[in-house]
């Protein structure tokens, strides 16, 4: 396939304009964190769950951008969580980005 100076810039431009994956997944987490703290005893194990369910889909988020990458670096040290899950979040992210 030749070249295409036109096709490398459409292809940059719609990696601009998408939004990396990574900073719903710190978001959603966060709110679920936040509803957990105020959990009433009756709808504790619902909220609990849903923490988890936020969890398990930012372990599963790869970030898309660099920028993603550093809102991930921040959550881990904001938030406390550099354990080796988070740490290969990261690390998928910042491998996808060295190999584009």
């Amino acid at each position: 396939m030749p070249f295409s100076r036109r096709a490398t810039f459409a292809s940059l431009a719609a990696a601009s304009i998408t939004p990396d994956p990574a900073f719903a997944a710190i978001a959603k987490y966060r709110a679920a964190f936040a509803a957990l703290e105020v959990a009433r005893p009756a709808t504790f194990a619902a909220t609990e769950r849903k923490l988890l369910a936020a969890l398990d889909a930012l372990l599963a988020t790869t970030p898309t951008t660099i920028h993603g990458c550093r809102a991930l670096a921040e959550f881990m040290i904001e938030d406390g969580a550099d354990d080796a899950q988070t740490l290969e979040v990261l690390r998928r992210g910042l491998d996808r980005l060295a190999a584009a």
